[in-house]
């Protein structure tokens, strides 16, 4: 099978286990669940694809893992959810249609997101607890992950921000990324974790400055307003495409070369290239 086929094929499974996981929650019901479902249904789920397929190349059976690939996805639905408020990015369209707070209510996507966040945390500790480990060490990580997404998102609404704090925060609010490529190998007790940090870290800067880029198309062409982050002064227009361009090729040559100490030619290294390659 080739790699899109199988993207595809996971892709669904991922889907399956996304609607699983929220239908089988008996303590959340009515207007704040709705939305919750409603604002996983898209998305390419390319977090969740990107643990799967690190815990297969550290040696794993990916279905092991699922519980993970779920949470992760639910915390990334729910950092849609707060980024897309009015509060924050203001954007009524995600994912080429109605974003959760205007299909619902601001208060009933704010809930909806503690909501995902809160749910995605839990199977991933659950899934960590699956694997023996109960010292603390992934629910610690979990945890500074969400933290930083946090911090990540309000540095990203000042509108006056040193280039070191702006880098920062597009590592932060993004690192999702991490997420998926190191706890894999934190959960199988892998050599790799402070590797695929790094590699995480990589992937994470390098799909912000893509999505910086996409801020200068249309919006019909993203699926999303554009032109939004102007006033943000995002790396797309502090130093312009050609630069941006650059460092997305440098960091993609840093990311393959960290892959290959594990595995050479492997199917991760093959979508990661993917998805830092569109568009450019």
């Amino acid at each position: 099978m080739d790699l899109a086929r199988s993207l595809s094929k996971s892709r669904s499974v991922i889907g399956e286990h996304i609607h699983y996981a929220l239908h089988s929650d008996t303590d959340v019901d009515g207007p704040v669940l709705d939305a919750a479902k409603y604002s996983v249904i898209e998305g390419q789920k390319w977090r969740g694809l990107i643990g799967l397929m690190t815990y297969e190349l550290l040696g794993g059976d990916a279905e092991k893992f699922m519980p993970s690939a779920v949470g992760i996805e639910l915390v990334h639905a729910a950092s849609l959810v707060t980024d897309d408020l009015p509060c924050m990015d203001g954007a009524e369209t995600r994912r080429g249609r109605t974003s959760t707070w205007k299909e619902f209510d601001e208060s009933t996507a704010i809930l909806a997101s503690h909501y995902l966040k809160d749910r995605g945390a839990l199977l991933m500790r659950q899934n960590a607890l699956d694997h023996g480990i109960s010292n603390g060490s992934a629910d610690n990580y979990i945890q500074q992950v969400l933290t930083r997404l946090y911090v990540g998102q309000a540095t990203d609404l000042e509108l006056e921000k040193s280039e070191r704090a702006l880098r920062q925060s597009m590592i932060d609010k993004s690192n999702l990324f991490q997420l998926a490529l190191a706890f894999p190998a934190i959960l199988l007790d892998s050599e790799h974790v402070d590797l695929l940090k790094d590699i995480g870290r990589d992937v994470t800067l390098a799909y912000q400055l893509m999505d910086d880029l996409r801020d200068l198309l249309p919006s019909d062409e993203v699926g999303k307003p554009t032109g939004v982050e102007s006033e943000k002064g995002t790396s797309a227009y502090l130093y312009g495409r050609e630069e941006v361009e650059q460092e997305i090729r440098d960091l993609r040559g840093y990311i393959n070369s960290g892959l290959r100490t594990i595995q050479p030619d492997s199917d991760l290294e093959l979508m990661i290239n993917m998805i830092l390659s569109r568009d450019l």
